[in-house]
């Protein structure tokens, strides 16, 4: 009987979904610094899928977590090696984060996140280098009538790598990028 009565509360319970998401694209500029890559600036696209506690009708800043990757586009950085010219290289990078973002009714609100990441370096030295990185990135996030959004985003990262010489080489990562999304829910 009393599996009853549960059941039937919960039927009767709001069948709206308390989570919400978000889906963006990106394109930005930033840098790659270390040892290995030449001062400069490279091009890339971004992809990301955001997910939060609560949807986009609840009021209030929204936690969550979100899953991106991207891939070096034009303008590409440069790098060089000994005994060898000046080469143009491209790499893939991915990540996931912790987020907190304004109320998604703010016409300009804030967007955080820190998490962890990886850049794949495919030409290091004649083979692969994966750098696992620490990332931030913070900025405004604009709203639009509708349910999309602008976001204005920084992102800084940090990794240690071995080197060719088996020391320890420090790699920093700068970038600014330009991302329109939706509240998917």
């Amino acid at each position: 009987m009393l599996a009853l009565v549960l059941f039937a509360s919960l039927a009767s319970a709001d069948d709206s979904p308390s989570f919400g998401t978000d889906v963006s694209i990106a394109y930005g500029l930033g840098g790659l610094f270390g040892s290995w890559p030449d001062a400069g600036v490279h091009g890339f696209f971004q992809g990301r899928f955001d997910a939060f506690t609560v949807n986009r009708d609840q009021p209030g800043p929204r936690l969550g977590a979100s899953i991106w990757a991207s891939v070096v586009v034009a303008p590409q950085q440069y790098a060089r090696e000994e005994g060898e010219d000046r080469f143009k290289f491209k790499y893939s990078e991915y990540g996931v984060l912790a987020l907190l973002r304004a109320d998604p009714t703010d016409p300009v609100g804030y967007a955080f996140g820190f998490g962890f990441g990886r850049i794949d370096l495919t030409d290091y030295y004649d083979g692969p280098q994966a750098l696992p990185t620490a990332t931030f990135e913070f900025g405004p996030r604009f709203a639009t009538k509708s349910s999309a959004f602008v976001d204005l985003l920084g992102r800084a990262q940090w990794a240690t790598a071995r080197g060719p010489s088996e020391e320890l080489d420090e790699w920093w990562g700068a970038s600014l990028q330009l991302a329109v999304g939706a509240h998917a829910r």
